[in-house]
């Protein structure tokens, strides 16, 4: 009886103290009254006061206790829960087309902390891991993450996603290992920069993985692979020690070889060699259904589950872009921008049934879901454009699979912290933990639909204010006013604070949207207005590319629209007149549409340009016989 007599009277004394030491001290921000999600026990804690001081959470207090603040929000049925955390992104799908074009460079301005605040800070989305971008950006993605800001989200690198050097030119995102000693060097140089973490990738090989591994655990730096197609697969990844695997659509090459199982699934579905990276997609999704109606395969992609279960490995979901193929999502986002669309481009695939899209897309997340079961660590990884808004349609998605929301706020936050290895910092609300934060007016957990209404970031312990891109309202006014209208607006709407101060990027996108709708003389002329209202256009991340627009044009032209695409390329020449290619597709795009004097011209140019040009000497000899 005396030992709990002494006990209460201590625990007394110790709540006198924390009481007193309360009333003293003054913290930067408080958030009062409100419901905390706890992203380890997966529990909510009512009546919460959570404390911050400059960056950090300070203290989380019972409400009762009473503290005071420069700042005070109050939280009254409200839910708060750390900011999502986005283990999969590539700065090149913002900045670039996501797989071969992109700029030369990007700088730490507000073109870019713009977009960057709009695309994740904007949905809740506090941190980002980029796994894979062009090498030549370090400079300053590092710096982003060396100096976290408010105005962004907090930036991760991994380099170039890694793979063995096979001779030829390596894609844009990537970065080549020579050898054992080159390896070592790669991470070093890596290490020295400051990252940590690291993206395999599936070309490499099995003796460079091992050379990469063992020079990863000396600087301690985080591996992640993305591994379906080279030596060496999820089951031998687990074997060789990595603990996070990229993209759930990688389990399928995990537990089939896709070539031989492509015989039965081309008989089923009538499919031919894909054209284009949304083809591709399509495939994953009917493999999922495959799959599923072969007891066998499904039984070992439980058993590989399991695996990755017992071994405490993680996985990224990457449900975004497959989802958009079966048009499961309000948004469309994929793998790469261009051509521009706002459905799945199946140039080839165009009897494919979009019911059987579905059902692959079903049984895709039935496998999920049955991850989950299995205790297999889901993390977010969208992978796409758009990823703030991709991320909170994966956690409806989850939600609709019959994940519990409470697990699914875990996957988007705890999860990600801890494959990162930042959960010292993120990813938990307590104290001592940066103040990365997102506040619902509503609470998701009454109505999961809540989680796209109204509500408050916090990054850094600071209350982020928004404006507005002035992309949508321009684009209205032209779609209702027209072209010249339009312009007159934008020119009229100078020093409006509800928009955003660096706009060419913003006005570029209303090109493209332009585009996307077939208003091919209104984008020409966007375009146009841009070169002359922005003397540094041409420094804008998504300026026009030669290409792009070469493959819009040839999509349009697929679209039976063969005079709207000749003028796109007419201004494709304005802007390249020293290109080749452009009078080449030119010359190609004339002919279809028999306007023969006009291919010979652009041919003749092309030959000009590029001498060694044998098909466009071939052509032009065919049109000049058949002239005259």
């Amino acid at each position: 009886m005396k030992y709990d007599y002494y006990l209460y009277v201590l625990i007394l004394s110790l709540i006198s103290c924390e009481y007193s030491k309360s009333q003293h001290e003054e913290y930067d921000l408080i958030i009062k009254d409100v419901t905390i999600y706890n992203s380890v026990t997966k529990q909510i804690e009512r009546n919460k006061t959570i404390c911050i001081k400059g960056d950090t959470i300070s203290k989380v207090y019972n409400s009762e206790i009473s503290v005071k603040g420069k700042n005070l929000i109050d939280g009254t049925d409200r839910l708060i829960i750390p900011g999502f955390i986005d283990t999969h992104v590539h700065l090149s799908q913002i900045f670039g087309d996501g797989n071969e074009i992109a700029v030369q460079e990007i700088s730490d301005s507000k073109l870019y902390s713009q977009v960057l605040k709009e695309q994740y800070l904007k949905y809740g989305t506090t941190t980002i891991l980029d796994l894979g971008q062009p090498e030549r950006w370090l400079p300053v993605t590092t710096k982003w993450q060396n100096n976290p800001s408010p105005e962004i989200p907090n930036v991760f690198n991994a380099g170039g996603a890694l793979r063995s050097d096979n001779g030829s030119e390596v894609n844009m995102n990537h970065a080549a290992i020579f050898d054992k000693e080159h390896a070592a060097i790669k991470i070093k140089q890596y290490a020295d920069s400051g990252l940590r973490h690291l993206k395999i990738y599936s070309f490499l090989k099995k003796e460079d993985m091992k050379n990469v591994l063992v020079e990863a655990q000396k600087h301690s730096i985080i591996p992640f692979a993305h591994i379906d197609r080279g030596d060496v697969q999820i089951s031998k990844g687990i074997d060789m020690g990595i603990r996070n695997f990229e993209h759930f659509f990688t389990v399928i090459n995990a537990i089939l070889d896709t070539e031989e199982h492509w015989i039965k699934l081309n008989q089923k579905y009538k499919l031919r060699n894909l054209n284009s990276s949304d083809e591709w997609t399509a495939n994953l999704l009917l493999y999922f259904k495959y799959i599923e109606s072969n007891p066998e395969l499904s039984i070992r992609l439980i058993d590989l589950f399991k695996k990755l279960s017992s071994t405490n490995s993680s996985l990224s979901m990457t449900i975004h872009p497959l989802a958009s193929i079966a048009a499961e999502t309000d948004i469309f986002s994929s793998f790469q921008t261009f051509p521009l669309r706002s459905k799945a481009y199946f140039p080839v695939y165009d009897s494919l049934k979009k019911e059987e899209l579905k059902n692959g897309f079903k049984a895709m997340m039935r496998f999920v879901r049955a991850a989950h079961e299995q205790g297999v660590d889901l993390r977010i990884g969208t992978d796409c454009r758009y990823g703030g808004q991709a991320l909170i349609t994966e956690l409806k998605l989850l939600v609709e699979a019959g994940i519990s929301i409470y697990d699914v706020f875990q996957i988007a936050t705890y999860n990600g912290a801890i494959a990162m290895g930042i959960d010292d910092k993120y990813g938990i609300i307590e104290s001592g933990k940066v103040a990365d934060l997102v506040l619902f007016d509503k609470n998701p957990l009454d109505d999961f639909n809540n989680i796209n209404r109204a509500k408050t970031i916090i990054k850094m312990g600071q209350v982020v204010t928004f404006k507005e891109p002035i992309t949508h309202d321009l684009y209205e006014q032209i779609i209702q006013n027209g072209i010249e209208s339009g312009i007159h607006w934008y020119q009229n709407s100078e020093g409006n604070e509800k928009y955003y101060s660096e706009k060419k990027s913003q006005v570029m996108e209303v090109g493209y949207s332009l585009l996307q709708q077939r208003r091919v003389r209104d984008a020409i002329t966007i375009f146009k207005f841009c070169k002359q209202e922005f003397s540094d256009y041409k420094l804008s991340y998504n300026w026009i590319n030669e290409e792009q627009l070469d493959l819009e044009a040839f999509v349009i032209n697929k679209e039976g629209k063969t005079k709207l695409a000749i003028e796109l390329l007419l201004f494709n020449a304005e802007l390249f007149p020293n290109s080749w290619s452009v009078y080449n597709s030119l010359g190609e795009l004339y002919y279809q549409d028999k306007q023969i004097s006009n291919a010979i011209l652009n041919f003749e140019k092309s030959l000009k340009l590029n001498p060694l040009d044998e098909r466009a000497k071939i052509i032009l000899s065919r049109l000049k016989k058949s002239k005259g």
